[in-house]
């Protein structure tokens, strides 16, 4: 059961470190590499006009930060040791107006294969939410299947080509991406098994 419980964490797992660089007159003063965090959880990111196509919010999410301070440049990035075989991407849909919170209907292009650090992964499915509010709607999703696609719509499945999954994901009337799951490129065929 132990080695079940290490084989599933295995499949998800995170691991990043924070490097923080000091610069003084243009040059390197010192480096420090704070120690690794791991991460059993999804990417979290949020949805904007300008931020409209999942490589770009996931650069986002890793970019370097600068602060200049008492004439000291200072950049803060965060370095992947280990990234998962499983990656979920968690899509942020909500937006506070006037104190309520909404639904963001901002769309997102989900590529169908996403660079992250040094891998690449391949998308293999998409929950998506259909409706107008964060209250109410309804879900369903695309999957992908010995590399074909399937709509899951309660009791109906039935094969789509991938332009329908891009069109749906990517934000069509009142539906919306809430969840992309991505499989490591060179363990795809490992992990998904349809024996």
């Amino acid at each position: 059961m132990k080695q079940l419980s290490n084989d599933i964490k295995d499949l998800f797992t995170i691991i990043i470190r924070q490097e923080t660089k000091r610069y003084e007159n243009g040059f390197d003063k010192e480096k420090i590499i704070e120690n690794s965090t791991q991460i059993n959880r999804d990417f979290s990111i949020m949805v904007s006009p300008s931020n409209n196509h999942l490589h770009n919010a996931l650069r986002l999410l890793f970019k370097i930060d600068e602060i200049v301070e008492n004439d000291q440049k200072i950049e803060i990035e965060i370095k992947f040791d280990r990234l998962p075989q499983i990656l979920l991407i968690m899509i942020n849909r909500t937006l506070q107006q006037n104190g309520n919170l909404i639904k963001n209907h901002n769309t997102l292009l989900i590529p169908p294969h996403q660079k992250v650090g040094f891998k690449t992964y391949k998308l293999f499915a998409s929950v998506i939410h259909h409706g107008n509010s964060l209250t109410n709607g309804h879900y369903s999703a695309f999957i992908q299947i010995d590399n074909r696609w399937f709509e899951f719509n309660d009791s109906d499945v039935f094969q789509v080509n991938f332009k329908r999954v891009k069109k749906i994901s990517k934000g069509y009337e009142n539906s919306s991406v809430e969840l992309a799951v991505h499989i490591d490129n060179l363990k795809h065929d490992e992990i998904i098994k349809t024996e």
